[in-house]
């Protein structure tokens, strides 16, 4: 009873599955995700079985050297008591199914819990008891435990239970989310495929709500407008081409009757060899196809004369040349069959345009039957010569017709924007158009007859280009055509861009036979203003933040010596003549003191602002390395500390007292000048900085050490930007350029700078510079 509706079932799946698209998208993530999740909590059943099954014999060992441990000094003095009462408090473990417990000697003093255990998940332990006295150590008994798996195993079922109804729950709600979105992203399409589906109807009388849309939906709906506005044009042009196709049609039955149902053979023929022919040529010729004859010079028809081949060969040619000249030559002319059996013929060349270029046309007639009855036909000559005119006009009409309407079609193709190529079956090129040779550097002589992946497929993706015409050709289901996709394409030169591709079937005549149509944008140019906006953001929005940090550090940093300046101002015009000399040189040394930290913050800005624009030039000059650096070392203090205490807390030692190195003494100042500063401000009072110079043969080593609070490892990579200050300097003060711009001189000597830093024990600064040449 329920077959019946279970095959209904299943057919009514079939037939959704052949013709609804995305139900067979929606099968298959489907599908992907109950896999993933069945395998997913398939793997985490097994882990957690055993990571249960070694959680039990760790706790059956830790257990089973708890009591050997207590059962080592009982057993050494052979107490029996406490032996008996150790094996008591284990027997009273539920999760202990059975204690054995010998003696030294091998006799048996505990035997608690079952005789015999019937837990298959239970695990025995065997283990000497060993007792260690300070001396020596000594085996003075064995025990066996036994421990049930039950409680382990009820945990195990519970968190299998959880993971199965955790992976259950994760495979619904990913099929929910799939199944809502997939169906509001196709709703927009509903009205246009409703459309379509009334047109292929016949009923123009559809209403598109998507017109004045701007995206893709706009254009799908602009384009049925279209299909449905040219359905209506043709409707009223049906009429009026009734009597044209008519027309036509006796026209094309007249055409076939004098190319393919005349007596005489009809071939087309280039100075390179014949391209084509009738019915009637194969047959004159003892043929069975037109590949046969195709590619054939005329001499390979013709019989030899008494001067060889070579001489027809050149006869040939001189007829054939001749008829190009002259538009129109008509000769008698002796040919083979392919049996090797001749006959004569009348040749008629005549000249027209195909395809862009001069092709003859030549009407052979078999006059083996005239020449024996010539005279008898002599009288009709006239006539026929007539009729051949005639039709031969009709013809080059028809051809010219055909010619110019193929010529029309591939004007189209050779002046579109986009590469047009076309692949048969095979893979093999069989149209390149001229933006084809524009964008991928083939000729269209090149390129045709070539495998596609040879040609404008890039290594990586020909095997995969291959696998999937084979399975095309094999199942008829693709991922790429009537598909619109963005890959990377191969230049002849080797060079790989990028670009859009759409690939479409063409059916031919043949219903067995089709071809694909590839169009192909070079998107390079586009791929680049991307690239350029994305840039351009990143570079804007790190100079908003640059801006930002700026703004925050000059109006943290300069309120304070500006609060400094007015207030000692206000106390020196209110109070001047009642304040002691030394207050007042105090109040007047605050002021001096904070107009030289905001100058010193203005130069900071002066020289980030002129080394990002590149106006700081570096100038070595000779420099004695002692002499400098000790001047340098008295000028360097922090705001918190006068000279005379900085200088103390600054210890200097160098390798080579007499030190002469090609530096630029002003980029050298704004170096060691912050880096010493930073050194004494963030160390606390009374603890040195030691200051060392390495004179090696290829480089100048300068080290700055001192034991201040440190630096935080997430700081260290951003140390060296403009406005960045480290997360723990708390309320000292500082601008964040000091780093910025020892990081700027140092790259102007071509130099490098490292530092080593721990929290709360101090931070060291290496900086590296290479011995310049006088000359340089």
């Amino acid at each position: 009873m329920l077959r019946v509706p279970f095959m209904f079932f299943v057919d009514a799946l079939a037939a959704r599955w052949r013709k609804d698209l995305r139900f067979r998208v929606w099968a298959a993530v489907l599908l992907s995700v109950t896999l993933a999740g069945v395998f997913s909590t398939v793997i985490a059943i097994e882990s957690m079985r055993i990571s249960a099954e070694a959680e039990l014999r760790d706790r059956v060992s830790n257990l089973a050297s708890i009591v050997s441990k207590a059962l080592a000094r009982p057993l050494f003095d052979i107490n029996t008591l406490a032996i008996q009462s150790v094996g008591d408090a284990i027997g009273r473990d539920p999760e202990v199914l059975r204690l054995r417990v010998w003696g030294s000697d091998g006799s048996e003093l505990v035997n608690t819990g079952a005789t015999r255990v019937q837990d298959s998940r239970a695990i025995t332990v065997n283990r000497d008891v060993v007792y260690a006295s300070a001396e020596r150590t000594f085996v003075v008994g064995k025990i066996e435990l036994t421990v049930s798996g039950a409680t382990i195993s009820r945990k195990l079922q519970w968190q299998v239970v959880q993971a199965s109804i955790s992976g259950l729950v994760l495979i619904l709600a990913i099929s929910l989310s799939v199944f809502l979105v997939s169906r509001r992203l196709t709703q927009p399409f509903s009205d246009i495929v409703y459309a379509l589906e009334q047109l292929n109807q016949g009923d123009t009388a559809v209403k598109l709500s998507g017109m004045a849309r701007d995206d893709q939906i706009g254009v799908l709906s602009r384009a049925v407008e279209r299909f449905k506005n040219g359905l209506n044009e043709l409707r009223v042009a049906e009429q009026r081409s009734a009597t044209l196709l008519a027309e036509k049609s006796r026209f094309a039955d007249r055409l076939d009757a004098i190319y393919n149902g005349s007596n005489d053979a009809v071939m087309l023929l280039t100075d390179r060899g014949f391209f084509d022919c009738n019915k009637r040529a194969l047959e004159m010729f003892g043929m069975s196809h037109r590949a046969e004859l195709i590619g054939l010079h005329f001499s390979d028809l013709s019989l030899a004369g008494d001067r060889g081949a070579n001489s027809t060969f050149h006869a040939a040619d001189r007829a054939i040349e001749r008829g190009f000249q002259t538009g129109e030559y008509r000769f008698e002319w002796a040919f083979k069959r392919l049996d090797g059996s001749h006959f004569p013929a009348e040749v008629l060349l005549s000249a027209f345009d195909y395809d862009g270029e001069r092709v003859l046309q030549s009407t052979v007639r078999d006059i083996t039957e005239r020449k024996r009855i010539e005279q008898e036909l002599h009288d009709l000559n006239n006539d026929l010569e007539v009729r051949i005119a005639l039709r031969t006009q009709e013809l080059q009409a028809t051809v010219s017709m055909l010619a110019q309407s193929k010529q029309k079609l591939q004007g189209i193709v050779d002046t579109a924007l986009d590469a047009v190529v076309r692949v048969d079956a095979e893979g093999s090129v069989v149209g390149w158009n001229r933006q084809a040779e524009v964008i991928f550097g083939w000729s269209s002589r090149e390129a045709l007859g070539r495998q596609l992946q040879d040609t404008i497929v890039p290594s990586a993706y020909r095997n995969r280009h291959v696998l999937g015409m084979n399975r095309y050709m094999s199942t008829h289901m693709t991922t790429v055509v009537d598909r619109r996709i963005e890959i990377s394409a191969l230049h002849r030169s080797g060079r790989e861009f990028p670009i859009e591709l759409a690939i479409t079937r063409v059916n031919l005549e043949d219903p067995n036979q089709f071809e694909f149509c590839a169009f192909i944008r070079d998107i390079t140019l586009r791929k680049q203003a991307e690239d350029e906006i994305r840039t351009s953001l990143a570079q804007q929005r790190e100079l908003n933040q640059l801006k930002s940090r700026f703004v925050a550090m000059a109006s943290h940093e300069f309120r304070t010596p500006l609060a400094t300046i007015m207030s000692s101002k206000d106390l020196l015009q209110h109070y001047a003549d009642r304040l002691p000399v030394t207050e007042r040189d105090v109040l007047f040394q605050s002021i001096g003191t904070s107009v030289k930290r905001m100058t010193k913050m203005l130069e900071d800005i002066l020289t980030i602002g002129q080394g990002e624009s590149r106006q700081v030039e570096f100038s070595p000059s000779l420099v004695e390395l002692l002499p400098f650096l000790s001047k340098l070392v008295q000028q360097v203090r922090p705001d918190t500390e006068d000279a005379g205490e900085a200088y103390q807390r600054i210890k200097l030692s160098i390798s080579d007292s007499n030190a002469h190195a090609w530096l630029d003494e002003r980029l050298m100042q704004h170096m060691f000048e912050n880096l010493l500063s930073n050194a004494l401000k963030y160390s606390p009072q009374g603890t040195q900085v030691q200051f060392h110079v390495e004179c090696d043969p290829s480089e100048w080593v300068f080290t700055v050490a001192d034991q201040g609070i440190g630096i935080p490892q997430e700081d260290i990579s951003r140390l060296f930007e403009s406005f960045h200050r480290a997360t723990n300097v708390g309320t000292i003060p500082g601008t964040g350029l000091g780093l910025a711009i020892v990081k700027h001189s140092v790259d102007l000597h071509a130099g490098r700078i490292e530092v080593t830093s721990t929290l709360g024990q101090g931070t060291t600064f290496t900086v590296a510079l290479p011995r310049v040449a006088p000359s340089t």
